[in-house]
């Protein structure tokens, strides 16, 4: 059974710091993922990345609220591997 890896990240206002993230995830030799991100920020912007990326857009109601969101999302489409980053 080939497993479905899902990373799971949250973001809040910090869109500076995606950069280097997606820097430290395109070094990893295993590509076999899909990136899911939590928005939740007041003042959405896009986010642009070389990964397969399902962006979730929601209001803030704490970081474990947005790991759960991305979570519920991952398992829907089929995942059953996680690894929750913290992107800073």
């Amino acid at each position: 059974m080939l497993h479905k890896l899902a990373i799971i990240t949250v973001v809040y206002q910090n869109y500076s710091i995606l950069k280097d993230f997606f820097k430290s995830l395109s070094k990893q030799d295993k590509k076999n993922f899909q990136l899911f991100i939590s928005d939740l920020s007041e003042d959405k912007k896009t986010i642009n990345t070389d990964f397969p990326t399902i962006i979730i857009d929601a209001k803030n109601r704490g970081y474990a609220y947005g790991v759960n969101l991305s979570l519920k999302k991952a398992i829907n489409e089929g995942f059953d591997k996680f690894c929750v980053v913290n992107n800073d």
